[in-house]
């Protein structure tokens, strides 16, 4: 059985969805769920997956069988160019360590503000100017 938001008909996935736009907004936000789903509201942040921050190693295609004798096959994928440059190991190791903002976690997502990436892209790219001037 679904849940339903106690306030109105909506289903628990809009419900869910307004109360983290509300919770994670940083700038102030009317509080009800009209003005939120309208066509006048502009969502200021944007978030991103890791695969959108991290490299992704190109794979080629295969098949094999499984130990039933079942046919499988792992289709092929281009490597990706992550927004930082690193891989997904190290990008949680610099949260771990405080050096990278940490992820937003809705469900079992970990989603990061875009406008969060940009200052942090924006601190590394001003001190890597400065150490290179000197």
């Amino acid at each position: 059985m679904r849940a339903q938001c106690t306030s109105c008909t909506h289903s628990d996935l809009r419900y869910y969805i307004e109360r983290i736009i509300l919770l994670h907004s940083t700038t102030p936000l009317p509080v009800t769920p009209d003005v939120l789903w309208s066509k006048k509201m502009k969502l200021h942040d944007k978030f991103l997956r890791m695969s959108d921050l991290a490299n992704q190693p190109e794979r080629s295609a295969r098949n094999y069988v499984t130990d039933s004798g079942q046919k499988r096959t792992v289709t092929a994928r281009p490597g990706i160019s992550g927004i930082t440059g690193f891989s997904s190991k190290h990008l949680y190791h610099l949260i771990k360590i405080g050096e990278f903002p940490a992820p937003i976690k809705i469900g079992r997502a970990s989603l990061w503000r875009v406008s969060d990436i940009n200052e942090w892209l924006d601190s590394h790219t001003s001190s890597n100017n400065k150490e290179a001037s000197s």
